[in-house]
């Protein structure tokens, strides 16, 4: 079930989340490093200790990791680079459940973007960004610079935040959303069809809450304290915080 915005979000293709899995047998050899990049790239959130689904940890020869499809987390436990053991464990106790001979780990979100996408994006951000730039002087330069300033840090810092949603078009080449992950004889249950329609064509207030549909040719910055105009159609309280430049895109 989703609503309009979830539909027509850009998501990666499907081929991109079919091998964007971790799956690990014990007495086969890893190179931990990899195993870590790969878990980043799924969505897994590196800390101390695992706290809960979507978490992972790193000492030594251990990795601790909270599958988002698991009841537990597990415990990778290598000797050199070979795959010794792998346990269930208890979050509270730390003590081991289970053994396993084998764990197949899922992507922690749909957004899964590599080093590449990273800088695809923020490549493609960057140049609109300073094209934009150029035309303003003074302290409307400074103010649009200073509010595009945290985008970009987490662009460069690979940072994962649903700020980054709003401009999935830039980091996947493929217009492909979640319809196209069903198979041609998928059954699709529309309710209320005329009024998805109504949202759909109101493409105002769908941009500004972060909505790119496939025909979309205007992508918008919502950037603190930037310049451009207030946007209108937001209640007064957002409307007094935000300001949203767009950019028309070829």
């Amino acid at each position: 079930m989703a609503n309009v915005i979830g539909a027509e979000r850009l998501l990666p293709a499907p081929k991109i989340l079919q091998i964007a899995q971790l799956n690990l047998k014990v007495q086969n050899q890893y190179n931990l490093s990899e195993i870590q990049d790969k878990l980043l790239t799924m969505g897994y959130e590196q800390n101390n200790l695992v706290q809960g689904p979507g978490e992972f940890a790193h000492r030594g020869a251990i990795i601790d990791i909270f599958p988002i499809n698991a009841d537990n987390p597990i415990r990778l436990d290598f000797f050199d680079d070979e795959l010794d053991q792998i346990k269930v464990f208890d979050i509270a106790s730390q003590k081991s459940q289970q053994s396993l001979d084998h764990i197949g780990v899922i992507p922690a979100t749909e957004f899964v973007v590599t080093t590449q996408h990273y800088q695809q994006a923020k490549q493609q951000v960057e140049d609109i960004f300073n094209t934009y730039r150029q035309g303003l002087v003074g302290v409307e330069k400074k103010h649009a610079t200073e509010g595009f300033a945290p985008l970009l840090h987490q662009l460069y810092q690979q940072e994962r935040s649903n700020a980054l949603l709003p401009y999935s078009h830039y980091f996947f080449d493929d217009d492909t959303t979640l319809l196209d992950y069903f198979s041609d004889d998928a059954l699709i249950i529309f309710d209320d069809y005329t009024r998805l329609m109504e949202i759909k064509e109101n493409s105002n207030s769908v941009i500004l809450i972060g909505w790119y549909s496939k025909s979309q040719l205007i992508n918008c910055f919502l950037i603190k304290y930037g310049g451009g105009r207030l946007m209108s159609s937001l209640p007064a309280n957002h409307a007094q915080a935000y300001i949203w430049l767009t950019f028309n895109v070829a």
